[in-house]
């Protein structure tokens, strides 16, 4: 994984698209202004919101985790204990979603936008 990382940003500090061909800096792949513009938007906006569920889980974690420390009740320790999993699952889904986005559905955004699909048609 370690490898992976290190691999993706020296392709971004070197300016090596993914498809291997280099770029000058300050223009990535040759996508025009505008849609550069675009795509730095979309991607801030995911990127926030990526980072404010992930805060939010978080701090539910913590409270999850000391309603379970405080719990009197066995009953009561079991609830918050299934909540907390549910708690670390939701913080494991966020940390994909930011992997997925940053290494596939990102650069897929960037693909799809500079090489459109052309629909057949009559």
């Amino acid at each position: 994984m370690m490898n992976l990382l290190n691999n993706l940003i020296m392709r971004v500090y070197s300016g090596v698209s993914m498809s291997g061909t280099t770029t000058p800096p300050g223009q990535p792949d040759g996508i025009p202004p505008e849609l550069q513009r675009i795509l730095d938007i979309i991607n801030g906006i995911a990127i926030g919101l990526f980072v404010l569920v992930g805060i939010a889980v978080v701090g539910v974690a913590i409270y999850i985790g000391f309603k379970m420390a405080t719990a009197t009740d066995d009953s009561k320790r079991k609830d918050a204990k299934k909540q907390l999993i549910y708690a670390i699952v939701g913080v494991a889904g966020v940390i994909i979603l930011i992997i997925l986005w940053s290494t596939i559905l990102g650069p897929a955004l960037v693909d799809l936008l500079h090489n459109p699909i052309e629909y057949g048609g009559e």
